[in-house]
């Protein structure tokens, strides 16, 4: 049986996958980084940064999905 895919979907899906492969090649390894460096936080799904923090920072909320992709997730788009 064929699922239909709204446009709204096709739509997300594609910049999903836009976001992506922009978004990867940016990341930075915050390991890599000299003591002292924000840490730098990503979405698990598209790779965008979420959280940008000090290392003394105990008190900022990690996330670890951006808004686009939880939107996306709540709709079921996004496993």
């Amino acid at each position: 049986m064929k699922e239909t895919v709204s446009k709204e979907q096709r739509l997300a899906v594609e910049a999903f996958k836009k976001r992506r492969d922009e978004n990867e090649p940016k990341m930075i390894d915050s390991s890599s980084l000299p003591a002292g460096t924000a840490m730098c936080y990503y979405c698990k799904h598209c790779y965008a940064l979420t959280t940008k923090i000090s290392e003394s920072d105990f008190t900022t909320e990690i996330k670890d999905c951006c808004g686009e992709c939880k939107a996306m997730k709540e709709k079921g788009w996004l496993k």
